[in-house]
Formats: structure tokens, sequence, C-alpha cells
């Protein structure tokens, strides 16, 4: 239970850059690129990966797999494309 709680949060953690990223790039809103005062961490952007991670538990594995394999390709072949 343990390893799994940390590697979820190690993920929650990572993952949570991009949003920020993207809204400091003017791509998501502008909140999600909040920062708290203290550590300078995107809190919003985490708490809102969270509840979608969160969410995602109620899915089957096949539409996980179904989800990870076409953003893998859109990935894929929007960088091959260049």
């Amino acid at each position: 239970m343990a390893s799994t709680l940390g590697l979820f949060l190690s993920i929650l953690l990572s993952i949570s850059r991009i949003p920020a990223a993207m809204a400091g790039d003017r791509f998501l809103p502008h909140a999600l690129g909040r920062l708290s005062s203290g550590r300078q961490v995107p809190y919003v952007s985490i708490l809102v990966c969270a509840t979608v991670v969160s969410g995602m538990v109620l899915w089957s594995l096949g539409e996980l797999l179904i989800i990870d394999v076409t953003v893998y390709s859109a990935r894929c072949c929007s960088s091959s494309s260049r």
C-alpha cells in the first residue's frame, strides 16, 4: 500500500508540472500556473491532476489502455511529421 501511494504521488507531482507550464505559455487557463508562496509549487495544477487521476480509478483497465495507446500514437505521429 505504501509503495502504491508513493508511486501515485511521484507520478502526480511530475505530471502536474505539464499543465502549469502550459498555463505559463497561455495554452491553458492562467489559474493552473498559480504557485504557492512558500515552496513555489503549482498547487492548483496538482489539485486538478489529482482529481482527474482519482476519477480514472473508476475506468476499466481496457479503457485506460485504449487511452494510453491513443495518446502515445498521437504523440508519435505528431513528432514524426515535423
